[in-house]
């Protein structure tokens, strides 16, 4: 370092996530750390960080469950999904249902009516960068919510490959 931060304001905690105490050699390495920034001539306080863990952990499970259920949301993530994980006990080493069929089962699940989120066409302000097998519009080319929603894709890759081309060139 060429020149002095000058006097820092640092504070340090032991807290954990779970509440419980770390283990004494930490505890002991950061204590040690603290006397040393505070005999550097920094302000050293030790401060908790004021977080309520258990409120943070369970607000992350409908956060991860929303983001998980607006993936399904896409034909080319949910058959994915269904030929690794269906039938109960399939994995990604030995899937039990092919990949036709597993295009099926949730082309089929995706088709049922279900809650419209509100503000959909706000969701993507560059169309190009929408994935391709989006359920909703709007959409940046001819294609309609049908083939967005069921396939066939290459034909919508073909074009979106063409318009980003076409935006690089300008």
């Amino acid at each position: 370092m060429s020149c002095s931060p000058g006097k820092l304001r640092i504070a340090w905690s032991s807290e954990t996530p779970s509440g419980r105490p770390i283990e004494p050699e930490i505890q002991a390495a950061l204590e040690r750390t603290a006397a040393l920034l505070k005999g550097l001539g920094h302000e050293v306080t030790p401060k908790g960080m004021g977080i309520d863990y258990r409120a943070l952990f369970a607000s992350r499970g409908p956060a991860a469950a929303a983001n998980f259920a607006a993936g399904m949301a896409r034909l080319i993530n949910f058959a994915n999904f269904v030929h690794f994980n269906m039938p109960h006990g399939a994995d990604y080493l030995n899937p039990q249902l092919t990949i036709e069929q597993a295009w099926d089962v949730a082309a089929y699940v995706l088709s049922r009516p279900r809650p419209q989120k509100a503000d959909l066409d706000k969701d993507f302000p560059d169309l190009l960068a929408k994935p391709i097998d989006t359920p909703y519009g709007p959409y940046a080319d001819g294609f309609d919510q049908q083939q967005h929603t069921y396939g066939p894709f290459g034909p919508i890759r073909a074009e979106h490959a063409k318009e980003l081309r076409r935006d690089v060139a300008k």
